[in-house]
């Protein structure tokens, strides 16, 4: 039975499978000598010969995720981390100093509570070496995947066919990452444009302070736009999981939705654009997120701009047909005139201005203990210095533009403190509202970067004190990879 979900994917025969099994055993055994405490050993339940295919990494990403979550709900410390991604299937070990019992406990009802909890088996070892069953906490035998029968009883009378079991494995998968975590991605985006709005000061912008320059909108207008885009923020997501074609058929799936996006931003706001240029960037970043769930690949900056780019490259074919006379949107008429390309250019080049100018001021900033307003500001006049913003253009001049970016870059280049940018910021913003000047653009781009922050926060590896990561060739075979992250033991 061909399952399309396998393509790719390498059978692992029997005896590599007990092989893996005996190497498992040690690494536990040298663990638990070396951190002593109790250990979390996290595997997944896959039946038949393929352990490693994409949808199962993702399953076991989440999995881990959420034991670091739940291990920093109950303030218990993970002493060392380390994953092997093997052909014979995903492993994760957590050292902990907690009681093995109640971290048994704890494991149970991650078990029990989550949707994809039947195929997670995670085991507590004491540190004696020998295992808690659930039973001893308290908990029944787990239930087959299939039916209400004990998980034991199936598998000795052979109750399901292998097939039948990976459909169904697959399935759950599939809805659980098609729905529960497109919606968290849709969220990040919804997060980031709430995030937008809300720094203040924002020359020029609406902020919570004021409307800047627009006559039209204010900060509440913002949050009902806002709202309004979420069910488009969770398609997107979805069509990127969902969707097998190639990038530029996606980007045109795409755009259908952003059209009836737009529609439901203008009822929101009785017509006024207020988030035209975010539904168009913003939903690329959402989709590629869809894309690499799909992939079972980790979130990451590069990764998700390089798709995007991907994603979007067709864009720029607008450009091909437009004239003088054809140009409709102020977009156009700027390429027409100036050669910019705008949200197309940006997105088609793997938002490059997000990369070089805004999410480095912003990681920094927040890195270094400032507000999410002090970052956000000083992240805007990053961009403002270096982008040619098609808002700015459109209400002055393209030489009004370049003046305006060379004197924010000045400011910036006389090594300001954060507060001393903060209040340039409030300087700036008087000058604009007078000169009924605004940086739109560049507030979109600041979306992007809060939405890029935010999606690689979905999936963490466990923090610690003290880092070091070492990647290298597993012992069980050239196809492993492990990745060890760890406290020293006092």
């Amino acid at each position: 039975m061909m399952i399309p979900e396998l393509s790719g994917c390498e059978p692992v025969a029997l005896e590599e499978m007990l092989d893996a099994r005996e190497a498992r055993v040690r690494r536990q055994q040298q663990l638990l000598k070396q951190w002593q405490g109790s250990l979390i050993c996290l595997t997944l339940n896959i039946a038949g010969p393929y352990k490693a295919f994409s949808l199962a990494i993702q399953t076991f990403r989440e999995a881990v995720s959420q034991i670091t979550e739940l291990l920093q709900e109950k303030k218990t410390p993970v002493a060392h981390f380390e994953q092997q991604l093997n052909k014979t299937g995903p492993t994760a070990f957590f050292s902990v100093q907690e009681d093995a019992r109640k971290v048994k406990q704890w494991m149970t009802r991650l078990e029990e509570g989550c949707p994809l909890g039947r195929i997670f088996d995670i085991d507590v070892l004491k540190s004696d070496g020998s295992k808690i069953s659930r039973v001893e906490v308290g908990f029944a035998e787990r239930k087959c995947l299939i039916c209400d029968q004990a998980a034991a009883v199936c598998a000795r009378s052979r109750a399901h066919t292998v097939d039948k079991l990976t459909v169904h494995t697959i399935s759950v998968m599939k809805r659980y990452f098609g729905e529960t975590v497109c919606d968290r991605i849709a969220a990040c985006a919804v997060r980031a444009l709430l995030y937008e709005v809300a720094v203040t000061p924002k020359p020029g912008l609406v902020d919570r302070s004021n409307n800047g320059s627009h006559q039209d909108m204010d900060f509440y207008l913002f949050l009902d736009s806002t709202a309004a885009l979420l069910p488009y923020f969770r398609e997107s997501a979805r069509l990127g999981f969902r969707f097998a074609g190639t990038p530029s058929e996606l980007f045109s799936k795409l755009r259908l939705l952003g059209v009836e996006a737009e529609r439901a931003m203008h009822a929101a706001t009785n017509g006024v654009n207020t988030h035209k240029g975010a539904i168009f960037l913003l939903g690329i970043l959402v989709a590629a997120g869809g894309r690499l769930l799909r992939e079972g690949q980790q979130m990451s900056e590069e990764k998700m701009f390089s798709l995007s780019a991907q994603i979007a490259a067709c864009a720029l074919d607008d450009f091909k047909t437009i004239t003088a006379q054809s140009a409709k949107t102020a977009g156009e008429r700027l390429f027409i005139q100036y050669g910019l390309t705008g949200v197309r250019g940006e997105a088609a080049g793997g938002f490059p201005s997000v990369k070089d100018f805004a999410l480095p001021v912003l990681k920094k900033t927040l890195a270094d203990g400032y507000s999410k307003d002090e970052a956000g500001t000083a992240a805007l006049l990053s961009l403002m210095a270096n982008v040619s913003d098609s808002t700015l253009i459109h209400r002055s001049s393209l030489s009004v533009q370049h003046k305006f970016s060379q004197v924010i870059g000045r400011l910036l280049q006389r090594r300001q403190t954060v507060q001393e940018q903060t209040a340039s910021a409030w300087q700036l913003d008087t000058f604009m509202r007078q000169q009924n000047l605004s940086a739109g653009g560049c507030a979109d781009l600041l979306a992007c970067a809060w939405m890029t922050l935010f999606l690689e926060d979905i999936w963490k590896i466990p923090a610690g004190s003290t880092t070091a990561y070492t990647v290298f060739r597993s012992a069980i075979g050239s196809a492993s990879i492990s990745i060890m992250k760890s406290h020293k033991p006092e």
